[in-house]
């Protein structure tokens, strides 16, 4: 029988770093249907998987794709791949600085997630650079970036800025010529969520990774398997390259600390995020799950329904950021205990953003002023209506929609050449 929707299910076949048979056999059905190629480009794009697509197709059965098909494709993946060259270069580039200044970074989630769970720097599309510092080291970290050429993406005085600091974790700057795009973070939950994660514990598990001929720091994997699934809740999972993280880090670490990781997520109350993101992980991309941790799965039924909604959300032909109010509804579905629930939509609404200092600077004395400002300034912006469709000030949603949009073919002979002269 013919598949409803089979570019879908085509990229559920090809997002991993390798297809089993089961997969193979999928997608060879799959290639025998009919198939709205361009369609299938845009999806991909949208869910950050034209890299694996293209190796896949490639290596499984390149005589049922047309050749035009498959070499805009590879152009595009090509493109992807030169990239990732130029922005693992900056990011060195930044490392060897920051530690020759004595402060300790992680580079999160970027070069470092490609080459820890997928074993190749081309194989995952990345669009800024996520640096970890502590908080007592922003201030110099962003003086070595500023002097590197970089600027923040909004300014604010001293005094605005120690209060971001206070309510925000990461602070997002661009090279002046617009080619790089660094978050400096000293946190891994934003201050929306009603827990924050512990960031103390998280440095003394660090360990060391080999990365670019050299030693970098990393998050332990439990850790890290953690922190993708708290990014994936944040932005409601509408990606599936995010699940695909998650099914790579499973694959590449068999030994994982399970019981550990359950009891942390429990401690903290996020259990429930965690199962989430390791339910679509096994769910969409047949990822390795221990039995046990499966059954706690299924005994959740709020989990399925999530995961429901999450799928229906991820099979859409239509690339569209959740709103405030599906961010928010979502949120209140993932959270587990009560006071989760009564403190989301009260930090939601009380914390001040970049948006509220640059309409109205206060002075110090009057800094309070902005916890009141923010929920009326919302309200008579947006309204009740407006509220549906407003999105909250985010750099990084942009960015992270405009990492694998298609480009012109001339951008990826360009990445050809870039590719070249960086290997």
């Amino acid at each position: 029988m013919p598949c409803s929707d089979p570019e879908f299910e085509l990229l559920l076949c090809c997002a991993r770093r390798e297809m089993d048979s089961p997969a193979r056999e999928r997608l060879l059905r799959l290639l025998q249907q009919p198939l709205d190629w361009p369609s299938l480009l845009k999806r991909a794009g949208h869910h950050g998987v034209i890299p694996l697509l293209s190796h896949n197709l490639k290596s499984a059965f390149p005589g049922l794709i047309p050749a035009a098909v498959l070499e805009q494709f590879e152009n595009y993946a090509l493109a992807i791949a030169g990239r990732n060259l130029f922005m693992t270069h900056e990011l060195v580039k930044i490392l060897d600085l920051f530690q020759a200044h004595g402060i300790p970074a992680i580079p999160f989630k970027g070069p470092s997630l490609a080459l820890y769970a997928y074993g190749k720097l081309s194989y995952r599309s990345f669009v800024d650079l996520d640096i970890l510092v502590e908080r007592k080291d922003f201030s110099r970290a962003k003086g070595i970036l500023l002097d590197l050429g970089y600027r923040g993406d909004f300014s604010l005085a001293p005094p605005q800025e120690e209060r971001f600091l206070r309510t925000h974790h990461e602070y997002p700057m661009v090279r002046k010529d617009g080619k790089v795009q660094v978050e400096l973070q000293w946190g891994v939950t934003p201050r929306d969520f009603s827990f924050l994660f512990p960031m103390e514990p998280l440095w003394g598990r660090l360990r060391e990774m080999d990365f670019e001929g050299r030693k970098i720091l990393a998050f332990a994997p439990a850790d890290l398997l953690l922190a993708l699934c708290l990014h994936g809740a944040e932005h409601c999972w509408e990606r599936l390259i995010w699940v695909c993280d998650l099914a790579e880090m499973m694959r590449t670490n068999r030994g994982m600390d399970w019981e550990g990781l359950i009891g942390g997520t429990n401690r903290l109350g996020c259990s429930r995020i965690l199962l989430l993101g390791l339910f679509l992980a096994r769910e969409l991309l047949e990822a390795n799950l221990p039995e046990p941790v499966w059954n706690l799965c299924l005994a959740d039924e709020s989990l399925k329904k999530l995961a429901v909604d999450v799928e229906e959300r991820l099979r859409s032909k239509e690339a569209r950021s959740p709103s405030l109010f599906e961010r928010s509804r979502f949120y209140l579905k993932v959270s587990e205990r009560r006071r989760d629930k009564v403190l989301f939509p009260l930090r939601l609404a009380s914390t001040p953003t970049v948006e509220d200092w640059q309409v109205l600077s206060l002075p110090p004395a009057l800094s309070f002023l902005y916890y009141f400002i923010h929920p009326l300034r919302i309200l008579g912006k947006y309204g009740r209506r407006g509220f549906k469709s407003w999105k909250p000030f985010s750099h990084r949603e942009h960015r992270e929609h405009r990492a694998e949009k298609p480009q012109p073919k001339e951008s990826a002979l360009n990445a050809s050449s870039a590719l070249k002269s960086l290997k």
